[in-house]
């Protein structure tokens, strides 16, 4: 935000009381003095280019120069070939302030965009493997190595050179520690549960996890939708397949042990579970395809 003040020229106390209220005024605006001179000061990058091989596979080049020249002075593991470094003579500028950041990139990129890295199998089971070793371990700890009686462990920058971000070893931590942990839902611990009774059925007494469909329509909503006839072409009626993160569970969509001409019958059902600890209501829609929904 620019802001232009045009005043007579002032002096003494007079001036310093004008500049009181300029200062006032800007610090209303969300842009004080300070703010407004750290929003002039900015910060310039320049992008780093692209690295050709000889089979058109296009790589990332390294930031700094010693490293890009190494990189450049090897073969091309795929291809055995030489390298090329495609230079880019663009800038990004940013400006900062309080409310934000205002960033502009002129110009227009002539080399092909690179590929991203990504992880290869082996190389994510390496570092799960490393992660499950170390399993109380953090981002920081996984990158420089967790000290042990025989010295530090293996550093998972040495799998990937995406791990000598943290942040992104964070990440790949906490997918591997929710997919163990589970995704916490309540069909997660409905199948859980299930899995528990199915493998101790000589030690469970007792369970009620039966399915149970529970019609929400009235008698006479029964009356107009209902029909006795199966219509062979699609007519008009309610049909609703969202079923989205809650039924992530495939086996748990259609349980077996619920007739499927009463969920071709109703276009909108209520699936209830009921185990030990109570009752959960979980609604459902019907995944009959509109040629068998009978209704009008």
């Amino acid at each position: 935000m620019f802001l232009h003040v045009e005043s007579k020229p002032l002096t003494g106390i007079e001036e310093q009381l004008q500049q009181k209220e300029t200062y006032k005024e800007l610090d209303e605006e969300s842009s004080t003095a300070s703010e407004s001179q750290n929003y002039a000061s900015n910060m310039d990058s320049s992008t780093a280019g692209a690295v050709k091989a000889p089979c058109a596979f296009k790589l990332q080049p390294k930031t700094d120069t010693h490293k890009l020249n190494a990189q450049l002075a090897a073969p091309y593991p795929l291809c055995q070939g030489q390298l090329v470094y495609q230079p880019c003579d663009l800038k990004d500028t940013q400006w900062r302030w309080r409310d934000g950041v205002h960033y502009r990139h002129e110009g227009w990129h002539k080399h092909e965009k690179p590929c991203k890295i990504h992880l290869t199998y082996q190389r994510n089971q390496q570092f799960e493997a490393t992660m499950k070793a170390h399993p109380l371990a953090g981002p920081l700890e996984l990158l420089v190595g967790v000290h042990g009686l025989e010295g530090p462990s293996k550093l998972v920058s040495d799998i990937s050179p995406i791990f000598l971000n943290k942040n992104r070893i964070g990440q790949r931590r906490c997918g591997i520690i929710k997919a163990a942990r589970g995704d916490g839902t309540f069909l997660d611990t409905v199948k859980r549960l299930q899995e528990f009774v199915e493998k101790n059925q000589d030690r469970v007494v007792h369970h009620s996890l039966i399915p149970l469909v529970i019609c929400i329509q009235t008698p006479w909503m029964w009356k107009v939708l209902g029909r006795s006839l199966t219509e062979e072409d699609p007519v008009n009626g309610l049909v609703s397949d969202a079923a989205h993160g809650p039924w992530v569970v495939e086996d748990l969509k259609s349980p077996p042990d619920v007739n499927l001409g009463i969920l071709c019958r109703y276009p909108q059902l209520d699936t209830c579970l009921d185990f030990v600890l109570g009752w959960c209501i979980c609604t459902a829609f019907s995944r009959a395809l509109l040629s068998t929904i009978q209704v009008h």
